[in-house]
């Protein structure tokens, strides 16, 4: 069982208000020298760059050929009105068709609604899952808030229904959900940690999804539990002899807390993702 490490583009490439991040290519390249295995972002980063998407694309491969790094498309369906079935399911099927001609194996996955009820989750994540195994991608699909699992109950519900399908665990989204600290859905997050294919590794707290700072001793409980969290992750793969792979996922404002009026951020995302980079490498690949 291998463990390895995904940089996300996150808050590291592109222009917001507040800030300029680095090119699309430049992030690739740095990926490289920080250590990471891999890279994961939604492929629309392509047509955000200055450069024509084809020549991004292009100068994108030869990145990856030349320094062996993985690409790991993030799909995230994003149709108005919000719970449009027809809608989520069209843009996941020009995703993964998009995906398909990088040769990609696997993708973390955001679609489908939180206002779908059980048999349309059921329906769609059926649907989905085999549109995406017929292009030969496998779909991790993300314990994330405003979609079908965005709790830990329901989660474990469609996993029961549905035992081939796996998850990108971000249980970080989870905590301001069940506004506190489970350690009384132990049970719960121990049977989503077993079927957890892709974990991105931020930690949460009782009324938001990113702690400001990990490295703040005031947050080491929610270290901690996360930790327990990515622990069982780690374990159940390596019992069924699966690689996985984890990607630090600290990102920007607004999950950052800003200061009032000069939004200035109260940490460095740079910084705190190569601290958990760190720590990640301590804990599972020394």
């Amino acid at each position: 069982m291998s463990v390895t490490l995904y940089r996300h583009a996150w808050g590291a490439v592109g222009q917001s208000e507040h800030f300029k991040w680095k090119s699309l290519l430049t992030f690739t390249r740095d990926a490289v020298a920080e250590g990471y295995t891999g890279v994961e972002f939604p492929m629309v980063y392509f047509d955000q760059q200055p450069e024509e998407t084809a020549v991004i694309e292009a100068q994108f491969k030869e990145i990856l050929a030349d320094t062996g790094l993985t690409f790991m498309p993030l799909i995230a369906t994003l149709p108005k009105p919000w719970g449009d079935f027809g809608g989520h399911l069209d843009a996941f099927k020009v995703q993964i068709e998009r995906a398909k001609t990088w040769g990609v194996t696997a993708a973390a996955v955001h679609t489908g609604a939180d206002s779908f009820d059980d048999e349309t989750v059921i329906k769609y994540y059926r649907l989905t899952t085999q549109i995406a195994r017929d292009a030969g991608i496998e779909p991790f699909y993300e314990t994330h808030r405003a979609r079908p699992m965005y709790n830990p109950w329901r989660t474990v519900k469609i996993l029961e229904a549905l035992p081939d399908i796996w998850l990108t665990a971000d249980f970080a989204h989870w905590l301001p959900v069940v506004d506190r600290l489970p350690y009384d859905l132990e049970d719960l997050f121990k049977y989503c940690a077993e079927r957890t294919g892709h974990l991105h590794a931020r930690m949460g707290h009782e009324k938001g999804p990113q702690i400001p700072d990990p490295r703040d001793p005031i947050w080491e409980a929610h270290v901690a539990i996360h930790e327990q969290w990515w622990d069982w992750c780690i374990e159940a793969a390596q019992s069924r002899e699966h690689a996985i792979a984890i990607t630090p996922e600290f990102g920007p404002w607004p999950y950052l807390d800003h200061v009032p009026f000069t939004h200035q951020p109260v940490a460095n995302v740079a910084d705190v993702v190569e601290w958990v980079r760190d720590r990640l490498k301590r804990r599972y690949m020394n």
